[in-house]
């Protein structure tokens, strides 16, 4: 608890506080919790969804959401480019996926395809691995 005083002393109040651990939270006023977790009962309502760092983060499960589109016109260098582009991670959780998808736009560019060129089976095949994993 020192660096909340060291804080404190410098004019920085600390608040909006959330925790996946419900003891924590209770160890807070209401008043210096999230928003969200200020009308809840803790003994007996589900703590909810919170964004962290543009982030979706489930308290209840202590896990990140993260919600990725993969649209219709997907299957082209300008579908994949767009849907990797499309992609939020600062903490670099989705790496692989990421990066599994930017071989798939590499190979795309080897073979010098168009932005709007439909992908072949082939290619959808290898990829197809890409997009059940997302």
């Amino acid at each position: 608890m020192s660096e909340f005083s060291s804080s404190a002393k410098s004019g920085l109040k600390l608040h909006k506080f959330v925790s996946n651990s419900r003891e924590v939270l209770k160890s807070f006023p209401v008043d210096e919790r999230a928003k969200s977790l200020q009308d809840l009962d803790l003994a007996i309502d589900k703590l909810v969804l919170e964004r962290v760092l543009g982030v979706s983060w489930n308290i209840e499960n202590d896990t990140f959401n993260f919600r990725i589109q993969v649209k219709a016109n997907s299957f082209s260098r300008r579908g994949v480019l767009s849907t990797i582009s499309s992609i939020y991670d600062p903490s670099g959780f989705l790496g692989q996926v990421v990066l599994k998808g930017k071989r798939v736009l590499q190979a795309m560019c080897k073979q010098n395809m168009d932005w709007d060129e439909p992908m072949t089976c082939i290619q959808i095949g290898r990829s197809g691995c890409l997009i059940s994993s997302i």
